[in-house]
Parts: structure tokens; C-alpha cells; sequence
């Protein structure tokens, strides 16, 4: 039996992922590359203020490439971001897939990319600049992206536990 505050329990066990820095860091609010700009406390991609639909996969997988701009993230660290270790799923295709939306989203193509790169077999890196406007951080300790790390967990869990209706969460304290 699933208890009224065992969702929560599991949301925030994903939520609590903190990096470390200090209490003088800033967290950007929103990031900004070409015409979009993502703001990670809404959780909303938009171009010109106009809201993009992008589904979760590829909205995570964004994240992780503003995370560190310039620099590959390899399809192993995607799966590991995007799929539990027990989800069985054909890892490539599904993150080709993903980056597909991604682009058509962005309007990028593999071919003459503007923003996503593919590195063959590897991984992806984001080439376009990148701006961050910032906002002093909520919480010393958290990371910048926690605000779209923390709604999409809560999406995430929302979805686990609409599949498995039989899934028990004990919290010990």
C-alpha cells in the first residue's frame, strides 16, 4: 500500500541532488542560446516568449547539454540520466529518438548543426553560445539546475507510479 506521503518521499529523494559550491553562488533562472531561451524554474523551453511543447526525454536531455556547454556528454551518461538501471528499453533508438524531438523542437539538423552536434557512437555537445541570467540561489549547496532536475523527478516518479500501481515506498526514520 502506497502511503500519502510516499510520493512526495520518492520526489524528493530525486530532488536532493545538490553540488557542491558555496552559499555566494548563483543559480541561472533561465538560459538563453540563439532564439530560446530555458527556463529551468518553469520548466518550459520557449523561442521569441512563445512556449515550446518538448516532452520530458528530450527536455532532460537538454539539461544535461546546458549543463556543460562545449563539452560532450556521453549516451552513456544519457541512459543513466534518462533510464533507471532495472528499465529495460532499446537504449539507441530511444535516445535517437529523443535527440530527434530535441532538434525538430530547436530546428536543428545532424547535418549542419546550430546547436546539437553528434560525436558518432559517443555522445552529443552543445555548440551554440549560451547565456545564463542569474538569480541568487535558493538554497546554499544546490545545484543551478536543481528547479528542472526536481520537476522533472517529479514527473518522472508520477509516471513510475501511474505503470507500477503496486509499488510500496517505506520510509524509515
Amino acid at each position: 500500500m502506497l502511503g500519502l506521503g510516499a510520493g512526495r518521499d520518492m520526489q524528493n529523494a530525486h530532488a536532493e541532488q545538490k553540488a557542491p559550491c558555496d552559499s555566494s553562488m548563483s543559480a541561472p533562472a533561465t538560459v538563453s542560446f540563439g532564439e530560446f531561451e530555458l527556463d529551468l524554474r518553469a520548466v518550459e523551453l520557449r523561442k521569441h516568449g512563445h512556449r515550446i511543447r518538448l516532452q520530458e526525454q528530450p527536455f532532460q536531455i537538454l539539461v544535461e547539454l546546458l549543463k556543460r556547454p562545449g563539452q560532450v556528454v556521453l549516451r552513456e551518461e544519457i541512459r543513466k540520466k534518462l533510464w533507471p538501471n532495472n528499465t529495460v528499453v532499446e537504449f539507441d533508438h530511444s535516445i535517437n529518438a529523443a535527440v530527434k524531438r530535441l532538434r525538430d523542437a530547436l530546428q536543428d539538423s545532424a547535418g549542419k548543426p546550430r546547436y546539437i552536434e553528434t560525436l558518432a557512437r559517443r555522445g552529443y555537445r552543445f555548440v551554440a553560445p549560451v547565456s545564463r541570467e542569474i538569480q541568487q540561489a535558493s538554497e546554499p549547496g544546490v545545484s543551478p539546475f536543481a528547479p528542472a532536475t526536481a520537476a522533472i523527478a517529479e514527473s518522472a516518479a508520477g509516471a513510475q507510479l501511474r505503470q507500477n500501481a503496486s509499488i510500496a515506498v517505506v520510509t524509515l526514520h
